[in-house]
């Protein structure tokens, strides 16, 4: 099974978070020579090592050496294969073929997976999500500058007569109670310096512009992210990329 390298609009990447996570869990880094071969079990046992190694490590970078000045054609070939976007897909493939119990595309099986282990996952899904800073657009600019991130939430349903009723906003419709099929309490913050198109400070900036256009709510967004428990009901997503 391989991943489609779908045409994506990203709006945030993360260089250092994709490059590391990369050096430390797949085999692709140039520069590194391969080690002996491995098959059957010891391949599998390794990569299991390498993962959970990297999860528990909150995936730091590490150093690659790479023997001599490359030509010019090797530099170029170099920097197609080590921009965000190449590792972001290539991350996805290898997460697919080979640690896919570790890797989910609902964010219901995901928090039901680290519910049940209380081990972190990586998802990579497409959701509604929130931005609370932005329910008065006026004031969201001013408050993501002086935190320096922008914090999102997948808005969650609460009881109310036996129903559940979004905390925020009730919607009535069959989209909405789809959206919201999780219960758990699910949040993310991103980083400032991480997003494309324009300094987020800006209000010309692209994300700005979404954000303060939609007023913060029912942002549709892709994330590959690496979702870890929190407490009770509680997750966060730390983001690698998020797109349209």
């Amino acid at each position: 099974m391989t991943a489609l390298r779908i045409p994506q609009r990203f709006i945030y990447l993360d260089s250092l978070g994709l490059d590391s996570l990369h050096a430390q869990i797949t085999s692709l880094v140039p520069g590194v020579p391969k080690r002996g071969e491995q098959t059957g079990n010891a391949s599998a046992r390794s990569r299991r090592e390498r993962v959970a190694s990297a999860l528990r490590s909150f995936l730091g970078l590490r150093g690659v050496n790479i023997v001599g000045p490359p030509s010019p054609a090797e530099e170029l070939e170099g920097r197609e294969r080590t921009s965000p976007e190449a590792r972001y897909f290539e991350l996805i493939k290898h997460l697919v073929q080979f640690e896919h119990e570790l890797y989910f595309v609902d964010l219901a099986e995901a928090t039901a997976r680290c519910e049940s282990t209380g081990e972190a996952v990586f998802v990579n899904v497409g959701a509604s999500f929130d931005a609370p800073d932005f329910y008065e657009p006026a004031k969201g600019l001013d408050i993501a500058t002086r935190s320096g991130a922008v914090f999102f939430k997948v808005p969650w349903p609460r009881q109310s007569k036996g129903r559940d009723v979004d905390v925020d906003a009730y919607e009535n419709s069959d989209d909405y109670f789809r959206r919201s099929k999780t219960s758990h309490k699910i949040v993310m913050s991103a980083g400032l310096d991480k997003f494309t198109g324009g300094r987020v400070g800006s209000v010309t900036s692209h994300i700005a512009l979404l954000l303060r256009g939609s007023r913060g709510r029912n942002l549709k967004l892709r994330v590959f992210g690496y979702l870890s428990p929190l407490g009770a009901d509680l997750y966060q997503i730390k983001p690698y990329a998020i797109s349209l």
